[in-house]
């Protein structure tokens, strides 16, 4: 028997964990302007356009795409509300 190779690409497995990390985000992120907020920061500290970014954010968040490491790390802090930098205290001097 001589075996058939198939043009189509194989099949990823599906992972648990980032199913359970989108079904997660997207209830997180499913207020009303969540992912155009997301978006606008995205592009400011990423780079690129707002539009294109919550379509990409969209799409993470639907699970047709896969986020990058960096990407769903990022989105993890918006849902937690922290912020994009450490916040710096002022000095004494700057409190008066």
């Amino acid at each position: 028997m001589s075996e058939e190779k198939s043009d189509q690409p194989k099949k990823k497995r599906p992972d648990p964990f980032l199913d359970a990390w989108v079904r997660r985000t997207r209830k997180q992120f499913s207020g009303s302007g969540m992912i155009s907020q997301a978006a606008h920061i995205f592009a400011r500290e990423e780079g690129g356009d707002v539009d294109v970014w919550r379509r990409r954010l969209r799409s993470i968040l639907n699970g047709r795409q896969a986020p990058t490491l960096e990407v769903l790390a990022r989105l993890d802090k918006l849902a937690a509300g922290k912020p994009s930098e450490p916040q710096i205290p002022p000095s004494e001097g700057e409190l008066f």
